[in-house]
């Protein structure tokens, strides 16, 4: 059988669908139906083989019984309660199952490993453009913006109010915090396959042009968690490499992360209507208080260990005597996807989130083990804690069907899969 080093059936068929979920439309082209839907039926269409489609679930069932079991749970608690659940909910049931699998299938065989990171970069790559295209152009980008996403813009009376909304380079979305996730992960992967040895210098020359691009992207975007996660997400890389942790490579990072605060606070301040770095420090509370909301939700599992289907009486109060709230006095959720998932699944959630984490570990020391057996598993790891990283700060991770994270975990998992695979094949020998 003929090893195929690229598959560009895998590299299209990934490339569309993870321009479906960058842009995460709910309104184009059919109205209350999410993009991520037929795109994911036509990927079906352009892989052709059921067989790998198959293959790409039971490489990841393990994932998938981990979000199915949550999401079920929750809705059913939720009802119990008597809140709100709506079958919309099942997108975080449905989209992430859908990463999962286009990541199985494309670890299953040699050919898609390499093309599905690329497909996910170049995904990334078009998301940045576009939204330099939306603060910095304007029309038709924001005329674009607004079919995309026209209900969660409905009460907005002008396209110049959606431009402030937006604050930063949002790409295809409207929230730059999650456009933040796959800034970071898209920039550790780039940089991981520039720094690895088997990258052929015609394509770190396009990895040269992608890393400004995406550089740009993350000065025009001002999210925060950017520079952190970056940081520690080559750190990781050059654990899982068995290279020295602090190198002369990290240093370089360093510098130049310093660097990039620098021109941030001194040259991007109010650009085109944005927030500058240094204006969205000050978010108005004490500098820990989401690490102690986290905490709190955390332990809100002690007094409703069912969990509390929203936010616990618990947290709500912490929230209110501590002004976690906005103008308005909305209260802020822990801004933590994991203390997010236990406060509203309790005990449930609890053991879900420990199994997930635990899986990761594992699935790290597993690549290490073998570091120079697996580079391209290596670049998914770096991304996968790169994304991970970035909901400890937010409210959007694994558990609400953020892209990065679903896709990087999943492929982890078919790696771990076909692993044990490989193991249980030598063992009969």
């Amino acid at each position: 059988m003929k090893n195929v080093d690229f598959s560009y059936r895998v590299f299209i068929s990934s490339l569309m669908f993870f321009l479906a979920k960058c842009i995460d439309s709910r309104d184009f082209p059919i109205q209350g139906i999410p993009l991520v839907y037929p795109a994911f039926i036509l990927y079906i269409l352009l892989i052709t083989d059921l067989k790998k489609i198959f293959i790409g679930i039971l490489r990841t069932k393990f994932l998938i019984i981990l979000v199915s079991v949550l999401w079920v749970y929750h809705a059913i608690l939720k009802i119990c309660l008597g809140m709100n659940f709506s079958i919309v909910s099942i997108a975080l049931l449905f989209e992430p199952i859908m990463l999962f699998v286009v990541a199985g299938v494309a670890a299953s065989n040699d050919g898609g490993k390499k093309a599905v990171i690329w497909a996910f970069i170049l995904a990334v790559i078009c998301s940045t453009l576009f939204g330099f295209g939306t603060i910095f152009i304007g029309s038709p980008f924001l005329e674009i913006n607004e079919i995309l996403h026209s209900t969660l813009i409905a009460n907005k009376s002008t396209l110049d109010k959606l431009h402030r909304i937006t604050i930063g380079n949002a790409g295809f979305s409207l929230f730059i915090f999650k456009f933040a996730y796959q800034l970071a992960t898209a920039f550790v992967m780039v940089f991981a396959l520039l720094v690895d040895s088997s990258t052929s210098k015609k394509a770190k020359t396009s990895l040269y042009m992608a890393i400004v691009v995406l550089i740009a992207g993350i000065l025009s975007n001002g999210e925060r968690s950017i520079l952190v996660s970056v940081f520690i997400g080559i750190i990781t890389m050059n654990f899982l490499k068995r290279e020295l942790l602090i190198s002369f490579r990290m240093v370089m990072v360093l510098i130049f992360t310093m660097f990039v605060v620098w021109i941030k606070l001194n040259y991007f301040q109010d650009v085109s209507g944005l927030d500058s770095l240094g204006n969205r420090m000050n978010f108005g509370l004490e500098e820990f208080a989401r690490v102690k909301a986290a905490f709190v939700a955390i332990c809100s599992v002690l007094s409703e260990p069912f969990g509390a289907g929203g936010m616990s009486d618990v947290y709500i109060s912490f929230a209110k005597k501590n002004h976690f709230t906005n103008s308005m006095g909305t209260i802020y959720p822990p801004h933590n996807n994991f203390a997010s998932t236990i406060m509203e699944t309790g005990i449930v959630g609890l053991i879900v989130v420990f199994l997930y984490l635990f899986f990761i570990i594992k699935t790290l020391f597993l690549i290490r083990k073998g570091n120079t057996s697996y580079p391209l598993e290596i670049i998914i790891a770096t991304g996968c804690i790169t994304a991970m990283l970035n909901s400890f700060a937010h409210n959007v991770g694994f558990f609400t069907k953020e892209m990065c994270i679903c896709f990087t975990s999943g492929y982890l998992c078919a790696f771990q899969s076909e692993n044990k695979k490989n193991l249980g094949q030598r063992g009969t020998r």
